[in-house]
Parts: structure tokens; C-alpha cells; sequence
């Protein structure tokens, strides 16, 4: 079956919302939004907005990047969207592209083979985290030391999320 999605970047608040709106009445099935720090609306606060004016159409950032983004921040974010859209949450991962993306995180930008390890291991901490674990990394591209970053009862809610990050 074939599925539809969007991604659009917020330009001002009446014309995401508008999109936001016309997406949904056209049949998307996704609105999804960019993720580059510094260069662009926060994606999870744009993608909430957009929550608040749809009722169906799913939200996500495309894609989350995770060179320079931590887990537990991903994971927090991801679930507060889930609630707040009543489980429309799409959470999808990249490497981190970017060199400006790194530099302003005060981070040297790796090779590819070295982004993708990153983004396995934050992939692997984030869905770890969304699941309730408490998540301890330490790996060269990785540190999270004893983290959670969703508690009960606010778990509960997240049924749809986690179905769709496992």
C-alpha cells in the first residue's frame, strides 16, 4: 500500500498551520518537517503546533539528525509529540550530513563510516529510552550515563510511538 507524505518547512506560524491543515484535507498521510539546527524552526515545536490544528495526519521531523541530537533530548521530544498528537509521532533517524550542523554543536563533523555508527547508537539508546529502560552507553560515539527520559504515567500514552520505533 502506498503512502503519501509531505515535508515542508515552517516559514511563519500561519503558514505552517495552514499547511499543516491543507495536508491533512489533501490525504497525506505524513507532514514532515526538517531538522537542521540553527537553519530552521525546531522541528518537535513546529510538528506539536501542527498537532494542534490536525486530527489524523501523522508528524515527524525528516529526519531526526541524530549527529547532533543526544538521545534522551530525541526520546523526550518524540514522546511529548506523541502525547500532544494523541499518537501521531513518526520518528525517523539520519547521520547527520551537515559540517555547520557539527561545528555549531561544538563537534567535529566524522566520516560516514563513523555518523552511521552514531546513528545506530542513538537509534538503539533512543528506542531504549521511548521504552522505559534506563540507558547507560559508552561507546566512542556515544555517552549517556543512567538516563530516562520517560516516566509513568506519561509511558502509558506512548502505546503508539513505540510500536512504530521497535
Amino acid at each position: 500500500m502506498a503512502t503519501f507524505s509531505l515535508q515542508a518547512l515552517p516559514a511563519n506560524a500561519t503558514e505552517w498551520l495552514d499547511t499543516a491543515r491543507r495536508a491533512e484535507a489533501a490525504g497525506f498521510d505524513t507532514l514532515y518537517t526538517a531538522d537542521h539546527p540553527g537553519s530552521c524552526a525546531s522541528p518537535y515545536v513546529a510538528l506539536a503546533a501542527a498537532a494542534a490544528v490536525t486530527s489524523a495526519i501523522k508528524l515527524g521531523a525528516y529526519v531526526g539528525n541524530a549527529g547532533v541530537r543526544e538521545p534522551i533530548l530525541l526520546a523526550s521530544d518524540v514522546a511529548t509529540l506523541d502525547v500532544v498528537s494523541g499518537g501521531r509521532s513518526v520518528l525517523g533517524l539520519g547521520a547527520g550530513h551537515t559540517p555547520a550542523e557539527w561545528a555549531a554543536v561544538g563537534r567535529t563533523r566524522p566520516d560516514v563510516t563513523a555518523r552511521i555508527d552514531r546513528c545506530i547508537a542513538v537509534a538503539d539508546a533512543t528506542r531504549r529510552l521511548l521504552a522505559g529502560e534506563e540507558v547507560t552507553v559508552d561507546r566512542p560515539e556515544l555517552t549517556v550515563t543512567a538516563a530516562y527520559a520517560v516516566r509513568r504515567p506519561a509511558l502509558d500514552a506512548l502505546t503508539g510511538v513505540l510500536n512504530r520505533v521497535s
